[in-house]
């Protein structure tokens, strides 16, 4: 979960990622793919992906947010 912080929404164009091993893991399937969240909300997306030997993490940025990496799981 990726709790927002900046003032106002963002626009369009943020994006997520999921790595393991340093490798980004394709394919992903996305419980939700164009998520806008205004200043307090938090919202749960959830990835479907290969088995994959190492732990992942997420890495998601967008406008008025940080590039944040979270450990998946």
């Amino acid at each position: 979960m990726v709790p927002r912080a900046a003032h106002r929404p963002p626009p369009k164009g943020g994006r997520t990622f999921l790595f393991a091993g340093g490798e980004q893991v394709l394919p992903i399937r996305w419980s939700d793919n164009d998520v806008t969240l205004f200043p307090g909300e938090q919202q749960t997306i959830t990835a479907r992906y290969s088995a994959t030997s190492a732990t992942p993490d997420v890495r998601v940025n967008g406008f008025n947010v940080p590039e944040q990496t979270r450990r998946a799981g």
